[in-house]
């Protein structure tokens, strides 16, 4: 933090930070650690903590915990607190664009032009990384990078040696294989390609990628694509690239080929000619991005000295508490040693008793569980009694109410002459409705003289009286089965309930008949 300048001016840069990011001129932006982003805020905001530093800047694996700036912003903070050694160098584009693929489905075939659409957000890849000579070795530990799937060779082989810590002056090649359930599908050597980006030399090589990632974005057919570019805006997306890698179960493996060379100058690798480091990374000492080790020495320094105090307060409280200890242990082993024999003897006693309580335990709990099993039984042959005895007695008394309630209809069954028809009922039929002529004539108001053969004469017509005895039993669901198309019976069978004083059968007999009535309440028209 040697380059900072004042806290003001630090407060004033990231006030403006917040409302821009990035500006017109950014073509790339760079991920940021929200932690340390944090770190930053809390050491310019509080006032005492003028003594801490701010570490170097670091990101997170995570993408959800990583934020992003413009390069040009980004180069500032760079220069102000330095990078840290674990620093992954995550950058994408500022905007999704489309990116011209030069397809070749066939050998025989012609060269076609093939547009992908780019998403700035949504096409990052994380792809394991070795050293070429450890492909195939089964134990040799690999690692893991995320980087933009179509960022330039140069800007991920820079990204690849950070991670394998593979110094710049060191020659190299870069491969990549394809990996499809387990089986390796491809290996080629693009250290030749580094103008071209990653995923431009793997869709042009694996024609089966690019059509899935086509199938991500609408394009116009009826006019060229140069001509009629969409814009990325109005590009839809379907998924992430990750997915679809994942969907075909793809695995992408990047490596570095150590190649022997004469050892070069670092400052020339760092140089314009050089072309090893990006641009960017040239004003900045970025050692530690290879060799494991940090550039700003402020933040170490402090937690150094914090560090060598505390030990060193540490190991004199130590000595004072190890002779202590010492002198007490020699006492405290001596009792205890004499306190173990005597607990020793005690619990040998003890076991002895505690072995002839178990074996009386064991037998006591033999006997229980032996009468226990014979309770059981007989407790189950005892419940399918009781079973056996409670369907019995519901059976019973079931029957005996069906024969009480026969008994009652009989001792009240009364015959009737219906203009000649004979019906036979039960008393407490003809009583259901109170207000009915039936029970004004047998509830026993007034009397009524029966004939000769002990019948009850009604001068009515009999041939529709079996409908009123049926609504008298069942009430309006007797209704139910009558033909609704015959309005002569209908109308019959309502004349016959207004004349029994049935209100209910009458309003039901309406009811039915309402679909066939005129304004005037006459059929409207006659059955067949």
């Amino acid at each position: 933090m040697a380059n900072a300048p004042s806290k003001a001016t630090q407060q004033h840069f990231l006030q403006k930070l917040q409302k821009d990011k990035s500006s017109p001129k950014d073509i790339w932006e760079y991920a940021l650690s929200v932690k340390w982003v944090d770190h930053v805020r809390q050491y310019i905001e509080d006032e005492s903590c003028s003594t801490k530093s701010v570490p170097p800047i670091f990101s997170s694996e995570i993408e959800g915990e990583n934020i992003y700036i413009g390069e040009n912003n980004w180069k500032i903070l760079a220069l102000w607190y330095g990078l840290d050694a674990q620093f992954s160098c995550r950058r994408r584009p500022t905007v999704g664009c489309y990116t011209n693929i030069l397809a070749t489905p066939g050998s025989s075939d012609p060269p076609q032009h093939g547009y992908v659409f780019a998403d700035n957000k949504l096409d990052y890849l994380t792809a394991r990384c070795c050293r070429l000579r450890d492909v195939e070795d089964k134990e040799a530990k690999h690692l893991w990078l995320t980087f933009y799937f179509w960022d330039f060779v140069e800007y991920v082989e820079f990204q690849l040696r950070c991670t394998l810590k593979i110094h710049p002056s060191k020659a190299a090649r870069m491969w990549f294989s394809l990996v499809d359930d387990g089986t390796c599908i491809m290996l080629e050597e693009i250290s030749s390609s580094k103008s071209l980006s990653i995923g431009c030399i793997i869709c042009r090589d694996y024609p089966e990628l690019f059509e899935l990632l086509k199938k991500r974005q609408t394009l116009p057919s009826d006019q060229s694509l140069e001509s009629s570019m969409p814009s990325a805006s109005i590009c839809t997306i379907k998924e992430d690239l990750s997915n679809v890698f994942l969907s075909q179960q793809w695995q992408l493996m990047l490596c570095l080929e150590e190649l022997p060379s004469p050892a070069t100058d670092y400052g020339d690798v760092l140089g314009i000619t050089g072309g090893m480091v990006p641009s960017l990374f040239r004003s900045l000492h970025i050692d530690h991005l290879f060799l494991g080790t940090s550039e700003h020495q402020a933040w170490d320094s402090a937690l150094k000295n914090i560090v060598f105090e505390a030990s060193e307060e540490f190991k004199k409280t130590m000595q004072i508490q190890q002779e202590k200890i010492l002198s007490r242990g020699e006492h405290l082993i001596q009792q205890a040693h004499l306190s173990y024999k005597m607990k020793a003897d005690e619990l040998s006693s003890k076991l002895e008793e505690v072995t002839t309580k178990e074996k009386t335990l064991n037998f006591r709990e033999k006997e229980l569980n032996e009468r226990e099993h014979e309770l059981n039984c007989r407790l189950d042959k005892y419940k399918s009694v009781l079973t056996e005895f409670l369907m019995r007695k519901d059976a019973f008394e079931k029957n005996a109410q069906i024969m009480a309630e026969q008994n009652r209809i009989t001792g009240s069954k009364i015959d009737l002459n219906v203009g000649g028809a004979r019906f036979t009922t039960s008393l407490s039929t003809l009583l259901k409705e109170k207000n009915s002529l039936l029970h004004t004539m047998f509830s026993g108001q007034h009397p009524l003289q029966p004939d000769v053969d002990g019948s009850y004469f009604v001068d009515r017509d009999g041939t529709n009286f079996r409908h009123i005895l049926n609504f008298l039993r069942d009430g309006p669901p007797s209704m139910e089965r009558l033909n609704r198309e015959d309005f002569r019976l209908l109308s019959e069978l309502r004349s016959e309930a207004q004349y029994y004083q049935l209100s209910r059968m009458a309003d039901v007999l309406s009811a039915m008949m309402s679909p066939a009535r005129g304004k005037a309440g006459a059929f409207a028209s006659q059955p067949k």
